[in-house]
């Protein structure tokens, strides 16, 4: 529903209260006017209006007003003298007309005989209470009233975003709602004036398929040719490698030895502070097809048995939130540097310890219940960046426990990265 452009509120208060509009051809009635001036409003309908001019901007035009010609025909307010009125936002509805106070003459009047007075303007509606606009900050007491009957809606059609009653919602519907006999009507109007052997003839035009395209997916690339627009592309491997530049660890010198990166794991198992111990454990298991699957991805890792397959676990320890201290924790991280030279095989390579943080619960969700707890994600992480210098990689119990020999979806999945250093 649109709001129409200087629409006086008057006449959108009368509609409230009989819960009808006055047609446009009806406006020049008197009736309307009449009944304004005998009506008494009711808490119901200062709240049913207060509710639809909600925060709404208002029109104010004190010269203009609710006037009628000698005929008693209703005169329309000259939208282009409304272009320039001020406004004001609606703060909520204050005394009536017969409200007194004090000029800056120090004179005690009425709203009637200030609008009398100053605009030369008889308020024909002084029973009606009088819109008040919200005062300063800095003066609560401030009394800012215009009459009803000087007060428009915005010059401007704005998408109406207020209050809108159950029974407008029906007559909105009744009014925009065609019957089955109504559309029947319509239609057959419209094939009346298009009838269907008019229509331009079909155009036959020879088309070509298109040749399948080649696609290339991983280290392998396959054709379509019997055109079943299925690629089948689970069926072929992606390219899960690493880059040669980031095997090597990194340094400023070009002229440097290239030193090759091997990984050095260590567990943290994180228990949920909502519990009194770090209740699960991991599958080793889990942990060397991870490893494995990260070497066999171009990134050597350090191994206890590489027959077996079976990768270092450099160290492994638990934290709790609430019962260990973070700085202990941090003492341990710091120890995971030393003495790794002995996992080396080769003079040419540099050991890269990387800590896999494996949390019960996914803090974020936490925080959400109970935003007493601190997120121990975001504290190692810190930690790890900006303390220690230890690479690290969460990931959900859960998850780690569900990584099989080929953690393809583990490998290669942007929520659970291999940490390629």
């Amino acid at each position: 529903m649109f709001t129409r452009p200087g629409y006086p509120l008057v006449r959108l208060f009368w509609e409230l209260i009989h819960g009808d509009t006055i047609p446009d051809e009806d406006i020049a009635d008197g009736k309307w006017d009449a009944d304004m001036k005998n009506a008494r409003v009711t808490e119901k309908n200062v709240a049913l209006m207060s509710q639809v001019l909600n925060k709404m901007k208002i029109l104010v035009s004190n010269e203009e007003g609710i006037r009628f010609d000698d005929q008693r025909n209703y005169q329309e307010r000259d939208l282009r003298r409304l272009r320039n009125s001020p406004t004001f936002k609606f703060f909520e509805f204050g005394a009536d007309s017969f409200y007194e106070f004090v000029n800056e003459n120090n004179e005690t009047l009425s709203i009637i005989d200030h609008y009398r007075g100053k605009y030369g303007y008889n308020i024909r509606y002084p029973h009606l209470p009088c819109l008040r606009k919200k005062p300063p900050s800095r003066d609560r007491n401030r009394m800012f009233l215009f009459p009803l009957e000087v007060c428009s809606l915005l010059i401007d059609p704005v998408r109406f975003t207020g209050y809108v009653s159950q029974q407008l919602k029906e007559q909105m519907i009744q009014y925009t709602t065609l019957t089955a006999e109504q559309r029947k009507l319509v239609l057959q109007n419209i094939i009346g004036q298009n009838p269907i052997g008019d229509c331009p003839p079909i155009v036959d035009n020879t088309d070509r398929l298109l040749p399948p395209p080649r696609v290339v997916y991983g280290n392998s690339d396959f054709l379509d040719s019997d055109h079943l627009g299925e690629w089948k592309a689970v069926a072929h491997e992606p390219v899960r490698t690493v880059l040669e530049e980031a095997i090597y660890k990194r340094n400023r010198d070009a002229k440097a030895p290239k030193l090759k990166k091997r990984l050095l794991g260590s567990i943290l198992r994180v228990g949920s502070p909502m519990n009194d111990t770090v209740a699960f454990e991991i599958d080793d298991t889990c942990y060397h097809n991870l490893m494995r699957a990260t070497e066999e991805a171009g990134q050597p890792v350090c191994w206890a048995n590489r027959e077996m397959g079976q990768a270092v676990i450099h160290s492994s320890t638990e934290y709790l939130q609430g019962r260990d201290l973070p700085g202990v924790t941090m003492d341990w991280m710091t120890s995971l540097s030393q003495d790794t030279d002995s996992y080396k095989e080769a003079e040419d390579e540099v050991i890269v310890p990387i800590v896999f943080m494996i949390f019960q619960i996914r803090f974020t969700t936490l925080n959400c219940e109970r935003p007493d707890f601190q997120n121990d994600y975001n504290l190692f992480k810190w930690m790890t960046d900006n303390e220690v210098g230890v690479f690290t990689q969460g990931i959900l119990y859960k998850t780690f426990n569900s990584i099989g020999l080929s953690p393809a979806p583990f490998i290669g999945g942007n929520s659970h990265r291999v940490p390629l250093l």
